[in-house]
């Protein structure tokens, strides 16, 4: 929340967001949902490749305590950092000096970037920057010439590490059922989850399974292999299993 923040300053930022919202391409009907909700970039766990920016290098500049040429040293750091990712990586420096660094966090922790980099006067008599990865907290100091090599190298790191997180949260919220009943309960439960179940192939079939349970057929997986059975619902023979699952 934003309790404690003049009206003001609310609007400032939620009008951004709305800036945003509006010069965002949509993405098209048939797009997964899972991908269109990580847009919203409202969740610790949405990865590098879904970003139209990466990095962002926070140039802490603003304190009143900085002397003029302290100011423009920090920045000119920033600057170079970025400079030196060149075209591999789109990295934004946020040099804005009328926002605390909190305030900055906070912005581009809405905005979905997986990684942020502070710099400020210290980190630079230090040679470093400090490193903070968006889907862990994780947070750690950097030297300012591995800062690079340590970045392009982190992003894909961290998009195979949230694919990994994503496939094993499927596989331990999936499992099979053989009755309807079964079915039913497990449809009851706080978090049904995916259920792998026969079925007859008949579309009344599951237009009834759905108003019974709320549940539909997910999908059918392109690599599922034959398997004679029933219908988890009517009990005619089914070829197979396919995925089912509530929708939200």
């Amino acid at each position: 929340g934003f309790t404690g923040l003049e009206t003001g300053a609310v609007y400032t930022l939620a009008r951004e967001e709305l800036r945003l919202a509006a010069t965002t391409p949509p993405l098209p009907p048939d797009f997964p949902e899972g991908i269109r909700l990580a847009r919203l970039g409202d969740h610790p766990r949405v990865g590098a490749a879904l970003r139209g920016v990466e990095p962002i290098i926070l140039a802490d500049a603003a304190s009143a305590e900085l002397s003029p040429a302290e100011r423009a040293a920090v920045l000119e750091k920033a600057n170079a950092l970025k400079a030196s990712f060149g075209a591999d990586v789109i990295v934004k420096v946020d040099d804005r000096d009328n926002v605390s660094p909190g305030w900055k966090f906070n912005e581009w922790e809405l905005k979905g970037v997986p990684i942020r980099v502070e710099i400020g006067p210290r980190d630079m008599a230090k040679g470093q920057a400090v490193m903070v990865r968006r889907d862990t907290r994780e947070k750690r100091p950097v030297s300012l010439d591995a800062l690079k090599d340590t970045i392009t190298a982190e992003l894909p790191a961290m998009q195979a590490a949230l694919c990994q997180r994503a496939l094993k949260y499927r596989l331990d919220n999936t499992r099979p059922v053989e009755d309807y009943d079964s079915f039913k309960a497990q449809m009851e439960k706080e978090i049904p989850g995916f259920v792998t179940a026969g079925w007859c192939g008949e579309a009344e079939c599951e237009a009834k399974l759905q108003e019974e349970t709320k549940a539909t057929i997910r999908c059918i997986p392109l690599d599922r292999q034959p398997e004679a059975g029933k219908c988890v619902r009517c009990g005619k023979p089914s070829e197979g299993r396919v995925v089912m699952a509530k929708s939200y």
